[in-house]
């Protein structure tokens, strides 16, 4: 290296060292220049390629809008600090955050949760929608029903309209289904609803009616001539899930 060269880098790093000098004692006025871009210059003024000299390609200064706020990127070694990678993971897309969420705990997760309704407040009706399947009003019924011809009684629970319960497309085209009253329809919060139809269906065990239906919840279907039995035990159980509260599983 010849001695030109050599005082022209000595005199850059000095020049570079004081400016740094500068900057850490708040005196020095970069304007819109970053650190980075100030050390190109100078070595620009004295002739001096970072790139030959190390042998790479890659090396440019950094841009402004490269560099975040609240001295995220270290300006001595050009790399990011630890508040850098914190800002990235905010500046993630939320689609992005959402999908890793799903494997992050509860915190993380609430936290993308509300971002989303916060950025698309639309979804709230969907939510709702959901929060009535698992925490909503669900109505625990019991059906007087003739099906094929043949009386007998259903329990179940169902956050719909009862009648519209068995309109429902699940029901059509299997058995010919009449409802002729509807004997109980008490509404329950979701978990109390869900509680009362299993207590009832597990007392009613012996009341089953014996069929070849091809309904859903053919198990649910009770003899009609256990009907007082029946109804008296609905009466006496629904007044304990009335206070019940708790998440049930979405059907």
């Amino acid at each position: 290296m010849s001695k030109e060269k050599t005082h022209n880098m000595a005199s850059c790093m000095l020049s570079i060292l004081d400016s740094i000098k500068l900057y850490d004692n708040d005196s020095l006025e970069l304007g819109d220049e970053t650190l980075s871009q100030m050390m190109f210059r100078k070595m620009g003024a004295y002739d001096i390629n970072l790139n030959d000299e190390l042998g790479f390609t890659h090396l440019k200064p950094v841009d402004g809008k490269d560099i975040v706020e609240e001295e995220m990127w270290d300006h001595y070694s050009e790399l990011p600090n630890p508040k850098w990678y914190e800002y990235k993971e905010n500046k993630m897309s939320l689609y992005e955050r959402y999908k890793n969420s799903k494997t992050q705990d509860e915190e993380e997760k609430i936290e993308v949760i509300n971002e989303i309704i916060s950025t698309y407040p639309k979804i709230i009706d969907y939510l709702y929608n959901r929060l009535d399947t698992c925490f909503g009003e669900h109505t625990v019924y019991l059906v007087h029903m003739k099906v094929n011809g043949e009386d007998m009684l259903k329990v179940g629970y169902t956050k719909n309209d009862v009648v519209r319960r068995f309109g429902e497309k699940r029901y059509a085209g299997q058995n010919t289904l009449d409802i002729i009253e509807v004997v109980r329809d008490n509404k329950l919060q979701a978990k109390g609803a869900v509680d009362f139809e299993k207590k009832l269906k597990d007392m009613m065990v012996g009341y089953r009616t014996e069929s070849n239906l091809t309904l859903p919840g053919k198990n649910e279907f009770m003899d009609i001539q256990y009907k007082d039995d029946i109804v008296k035990m609905y009466d006496t159980f629904y007044e304990q899930y009335k206070d019940v509260e708790g998440l049930k599983s979405p059907n």
